[in-house]
């Protein structure tokens, strides 16, 4: 044996000796653990998005630096495999998804040594076929141990509701309009089954529909009602197997409605000189924007609290309760009758008006009654007349 031949079968024994002096792995087994305490070697473990989920490969023997360890996944609706993990010979570092899996080892001469890897937050396109593997090469072709095998299963629970059409915190309807078709939207990975609730009461089911993907909205026919005002609306979202964990999202209803208003008489009798007082109550929900008297047929107007002698008018506002109640004092200056007053409040909903009208009142009737009261004298003045006949026959 040459010289060159000597060094060659040197290094082929101490490959050979390099090799069995590290073992290597001679099987693997996986576990797949939840956050729960529920751990599977085989089969399949159900998991609720965003969870957090422990991989564990465990590997019998020592390690070795001519072998490589993989972690590969394969998804439910594929047939193959792509690699989640590559830890090469030990001097070599993690690649592959470091920052969706978070991965350690125990390559400390331990037997069993471990690759241990850390899903944080589990999505529905995590669930499938894990699988604990080793090679000898890095490509991942020629199998050292037979891999062992797990699968996890997601299900998706409610990520969120949104109760659609609020407004800072308010659901609102509008008093002409209560006929009302109330859409909730829910995000997750299946069907949920999504009730309403109205003042803490379940009215019933929302139709559900796929409105695009992990979405679904709801649809409700409601008949809102002056009475719903101020009371809780809720939607909640249920998904199958995972009925104890519930998601909603509520708002408070406000049946709203351009102002009522409602006055105590809507024609007054006045002469010229009077002071007239007219009175009406307004009630408005949201709150009233603006109230001002006009008078239709001189064009001036007075705002909800002010003197204007010189028209002769005077208005206060007393807003201490509901219904709100405006007052407006005439002292008439003109004997030109009818005389024309329109009351219009508003609000953000819209605006009402309310004409008055201030009547010439009828002049006096004669002293003694008029036509009424001579027809009630005449009888009198016969029975005069004939005590005055019989007077002078006396005489």
């Amino acid at each position: 044996m040459d010289y060159k031949m000597k060094i060659l079968f040197s290094l082929a024994i101490s490959t050979l000796l390099c090799h069995l002096c590290h073992g290597g792995a001679s099987s693997v087994s996986i576990e797949i653990s939840n956050g729960n305490g529920t751990t599977v070697s085989t089969g399949t473990i159900n998991a609720q998005m965003n969870e957090d989920l422990t991989i564990t490969c465990k590997y019998a023997g020592t390690p070795s630096f001519d072998e490589y360890y993989f972690l590969t996944y394969k998804a439910m609706s594929v047939d193959s495999y792509q690699r989640v993990y590559t830890r090469g010979s030990i001097s070599h570092p993690w690649s592959d998804n470091a920052e969706k899996y978070q991965g350690s080892s125990d390559f400390n001469d331990a037997d069993p040594f471990t690759l241990t890897f850390e899903i944080n937050g589990v999505e529905i396109s995590d669930g499938g076929e894990y699988k604990c593997d080793s090679t000898s090469d890095a490509e991942g072709m020629n199998e050292v141990v037979t891999p062992s095998k797990a699968s996890i299963e997601v299900y998706a629970n409610v990520a969120s509701v949104e109760l659609q059409n609020v407004d800072n915190g308010k659901y609102k309807i509008e008093d002409d309009d209560r006929a009302q078709t109330i859409n909730c939207k829910s995000f997750n990975g299946s069907l949920p089954e999504m009730q309403l609730y109205i003042g803490g009461t379940l009215v019933g089911n929302f139709e559900v529909t796929e409105s695009g993907e992990m979405e679904f909205e709801g649809t409700y026919r409601y008949d809102f009602s002056a009475n719903d005002h101020d009371k809780e609306i809720k939607c909640v979202a249920i998904v199958p197997g995972f009925e104890t964990q519930k998601m909603s999202s509520e708002a408070i209803i406000a049946v709203e409605s351009k102002p009522v208003i409602t006055c105590a008489a809507k024609e007054i009798e006045a002469m010229k000189g009077e002071k007239v007082t007219i009175e009406c109550l307004i009630s408005a929900r949201p709150a009233l924007t603006m109230v001002t008297w006009f008078n239709q047929d001189t064009g001036s107007q007075i705002g909800r609290a002010e003197d204007k002698p010189d028209l002769g008018l005077k208005s206060t506002f007393d807003d201490s309760a509901d219904p709100k109640k405006a007052t407006l004092e005439v002292t008439i200056q003109t004997s030109s009758f009818p005389i024309r007053y329109n009351l219009v409040a508003e609000n953000s909903v819209g605006s009402s008006d309310q004409q008055i009208q201030i009547l010439k009142k009828s002049s006096a009737g004669p002293v003694g009654g008029g036509d009424n009261a001579s027809s009630v004298m005449q009888p009198f003045s016969v029975l005069f007349l004939l005590f005055l006949a019989l007077l002078r026959l006396n005489l």
